[in-house]
């Protein structure tokens, strides 16, 4: 069986970062993390962020995973 791969292009980035209005410091939910495009720029706007990320696809909570592990231990991955 193939690996299914996650790829999410966010649309708009700019307009998702600015209308989180993130804070420094600030914790942040992904409920649905799928490949980590949205989260990934919640986590890249400040050094100083936070993350859960939340999905209830394993395959895609691990395709986040990969993506996120530059960010380290600001990102928790929970699974539903």
């Amino acid at each position: 069986m193939s690996e299914i791969a996650f790829h999410h292009i966010p649309v708009l980035p700019e307009t998702v970062v600015e209308g989180l209005r993130i804070q420094a410091q600030g914790c942040y939910l992904d409920a649905t993390v799928g490949g980590g495009g949205h989260s990934s720029l919640i986590l890249a706007s400040d050094p100083t962020v936070r993350l859960v990320a939340v999905d209830q696809d394993p395959m895609a909570l691990a395709s986040a995973q990969d993506a996120l592990a530059a960010f380290g231990d600001r990102v928790s991955f929970c699974p539903v």
